[in-house]
């Protein structure tokens, strides 16, 4: 049994205005907690090398929001929101606060009929101040990062609206990596009204994270002493150390689409995408070292680096068949394939295959949704997901199902059974 339970309660508000034509108002705002039990394992400088204790963490928090639109014409309108949240995490591994204050402004402009752009600009500001413990420690503990960003989207649309090409970025400056370009590249061509072809290209990144950047140190295992992994008299403690020299990890996404409305009630959908991968997070072993307090110990330090690369590939196939006007069917399969390679000075052995091992291969799904008299409605879904060896989960087929009755309007009960085909899995 695990110490998972918890509770929680939430209050908020909401007030609109709404004129016309014009102006919106919005304003909103939400004050909550959350207490939350978890089983924690922690490690340990002396035998048995790890601590087994149940804790509950606190999750006080709350945030405001005001949101203002106006129409200038029918070509052009205008909206700005700017937001403010309060994250609090109080636990026995890792506390901390978390404020964030961001504005975004997005401007809608019809150059033509045939033309529409849409610009827009953010700011984002973010405070960090966490509280060290003897497993995880930050350097520096309190941060102040800003974002900067701008988009710009300019759709066109061609041949009566059969072609469209949509180009567009985003541009942010942030205060780990600096200026970041995430350009993307859309052409739909519809002939007619049942076919559709349509494909893309992009550039997108992910930043680094605070632990990748800041962490000083986080103790996830100590390997016991007089062990074949570790014959030393003394324990091995691993830790992760973030990096000021981890950069953003990049993707470049293409992708080619075809759709197909055969008829009223049956379309079918067929994609396929090749993604490139450069960059990516592995986490290199630093030199070994000895330290004598808490107790003697020696460190591996398992610092974050940019050194793999990749590529995935697949296809998607969806179907949508209302064969009655009270059943309706879908029906998807995709597959799936990665292949990663971690740069040849690079001392991580595991990263490539487990990150290849935990996404499936292949899946199948198939829903039936039946609209029955007296208000019921009963959903089906069947499914099929390939193994993960990843995490060492075999293949497994499950269904979910769902009975629905609705006595009167804005009412429903429903009973629910999930999973019931397959036994319980680490996934």
């Amino acid at each position: 049994q695990g110490a998972d339970d918890w509770w929680a309660y939430r209050s908020g508000f909401r007030l609109d205005y709404d004129k016309p034509g014009k102006d919106a108002l919005t304003l909103q705002g939400d004050l909550y907690h959350l207490d939350s039990g978890s089983r924690y394992l922690v490690p340990a400088f002396t035998a048995p090398y790890a601590d087994l204790f149940d804790h509950t963490s606190n999750h006080p928090g709350g945030n405001v929001l005001f949101r203002w639109s106006h129409t200038f014409s029918p070509s052009s309108q205008v909206s700005l929101i700017t937001y403010y949240d309060r994250a609090q995490v109080k636990d026995v591994i890792l506390s901390n606060v978390t404020d964030t204050f961001d504005i975004d402004f997005q401007h809608t402009l019809k150059l033509a009929p045939w033309n529409e752009l849409i610009w827009g600009l953010g700011y984002r500001y973010y405070r960090d101040n966490i509280d060290n413990s003897e497993v995880v420690t930050f350097d520096p503990s309190h941060t102040r990062n800003q974002l900067l960003s701008a988009f710009i989207q300019d759709e066109f649309k061609f041949l009566d609206d059969h072609l469209r090409l949509t180009l567009g970025s985003r541009f942010e400056h942030n205060d780990y990596t600096g200026f970041e370009a995430q350009p993307t590249a859309r052409l739909l061509w519809a002939p007619n009204p049942d076919h559709s072809v349509w494909t893309a290209f992009s550039r997108a990144v992910r930043t680094p994270s605070q632990v990748e950047w800041d962490a000083d140190s986080i103790a996830i295992s100590v390997i016991p002493p007089f062990t074949p992994v570790n014959p030393s008299p003394f324990p091995v403690v691993a830790e992760i150390v973030g990096s000021h020299d981890y950069g953003s990890e990049e993707l470049k996404a293409f992708e080619l689409g075809y759709r197909f409305q055969a008829n009223k009630s049956l379309a079918v959908d067929i994609s396929g995408f090749y993604n490139l991968y450069d960059d990516l997070r592995t986490t290199e072993r630093g030199r070994r070292r000895f330290e004598l307090f808490p107790a003697p110990h020696f460190v591996i330090p398992l610092k974050a680096a940019n050194r793999m690369d990749g590529e995935t590939y697949g296809v998607e196939v969806a179907a949508d068949w209302h064969p009655l006007k009270w059943w309706r069917l879908n029906a998807a399969y995709t597959f799936l394939y990665m292949d990663l390679e971690t740069d040849r000075d690079s001392t991580d052995l595991y990263t490539a295959k487990s990150t290849e091992g935990v996404s499936p291969r292949h899946q199948f799904s198939f829903r039936s949704r039946t609209e029955l008299p007296k208000n019921l409605e009963l959903d089906l879904w069947l499914r099929y997901v390939d193994s993960l060896s990843g995490i060492d989960v075999p293949g497994y087929v499950t269904m979910d199902a769902r009975l629905a009755w609705r006595p009167q309007k804005g009412l429903e009960l429903a009973v629910v059974g999930q999973n019931l085909l397959d036994a319980g899995h680490l996934e």
